[in-house]
């Protein structure tokens, strides 16, 4: 059985994270198929932005991609889907993870003892006190792209379910657990409450998650307090057929000219999140994290919001949106064949 894929920014595979330093976590898409493309299109990104702020921490990323299957396998299934679809997509892990959940569970348990358990757990497995948990918790950051999102809500809960199993009274599992903080960015998961201290960063031109379908904000950067999403109308100074892809896969975590008023503000927010979850000692929930209350909370609902929020789980929300943008991406990507 393959062990979990993580590895630093020069591609050297991590066995044991050390626990002193502060780390981020890279939770990878569908499209972050190797390590080389994973560390030249974010984790290099996330390293120069460090820099900017003067911080130092270890930075890791994941690969979760066909992991379970021999190489041999894998490189067959690659080589399909590269023929089949454009731009490298692989909804056949997409596919395969849904049919087969003890794939995407197993993955998720390996994550979870390398990254999570030792934080709160001694080498016997017994539990940690208290402040030393919250410690170990504080010098962790998970930050997702896309499909990441879905391993967001189930490390999440795992921290949950494990806390409860060492025997931490509820008042104490809170307390610990908002210590832990996830930073997402364009995830298709945007309907989730977690235990955790979360924080979403949303596009509403973005072409793959049709987020646009879900409310307007006008020209300004918001935020919709009941799910922790951060929205900015339009990233990029490019035209909107242009911006589809854009303003999904392509997240500057630093400030550039070319980026719209909005997004350089939005980028902003997003680096004073980073700072503050890898420098504060304590976690008091987003609020510790960015000055929400300065954001505009002003959103618009369209319909497909309304009839989404009547969903009474949170699961079953996310597949409901998961479906429209897939759905809207199919009919784009249709579009563009029979031009």
């Amino acid at each position: 059985m393959k062990k979990v894929s993580v590895f630093y920014s020069n591609q050297m595979q991590v066995e044991n994270i050390d626990l002193s330093v502060p780390c981020i976590v890279v939770l990878s898409g569908l499209r972050s198929e190797n390590p080389e493309g994973l560390s030249r299109n974010l984790l290099n990104k996330i390293e120069v932005m460090l820099r900017n702020m003067d911080l130092k921490a270890n930075v890791c990323g994941n690969i979760h991609n066909l992991y379970l299957l021999n190489d041999k396998a894998a490189n067959l299934i690659n080589n399909v889907n590269s023929k089949l679809f454009a731009k490298g997509h692989n909804p056949f892990v997409f596919g395969f993870q849904l049919l087969v959940p003890g794939y995407f569970n197993k993955f998720a348990d390996d994550l979870f003892n390398m990254t999570i358990l030792p934080r709160i757990t001694d080498a016997k497995g017994n539990a940690l006190p208290v402040e030393v948990a919250k410690d170990n918790l504080r010098k962790i950051v998970f930050f997702s792209h896309s499909y990441g999102a879905r391993m967001v809500s189930v490390l999440d809960k795992k921290l949950t379910k494990k806390l409860s199993k060492l025997k931490y009274t509820p008042e104490q599992i809170a307390d610990i657990q908002k210590q832990l903080v996830f930073i997402e960015e364009a995830p298709i998961c945007v309907f989730s409450n977690l235990k955790s201290t979360c924080i979403k960063f949303v596009s509403l031109l973005d072409g793959v998650m049709t987020y646009k379908k879900l409310y307007d904000t006008d020209e300004s950067v918001t935020y919709y307090e009941k799910y922790n999403i951060v929205s900015v109308p339009k990233m990029h100074n490019v035209s909107i057929v242009d911006a589809a892809d854009k303003e999904h896969y392509i997240w500057p975590l630093n400030v550039r000219k070319s980026m719209t008023e909005q997004g350089q503000q939005t980028i902003k927010i997003l680096n004073r999140v980073f700072y503050n979850a890898l420098t504060l000692p304590r976690i008091d929930g987003v609020n510790s994290l960015a000055n929400i209350k300065d954001l505009d909370k002003n959103i618009v609902q369209k319909p497909l919001l309304k009839k989404i929020e009547k969903i009474p789980t949170e699961k079953a929300k996310n597949v409901a949106f998961v479906s429209v943008s897939v759905l809207q991406r199919l009919k784009t990507y249709a579009k563009n064949l029979s031009r």
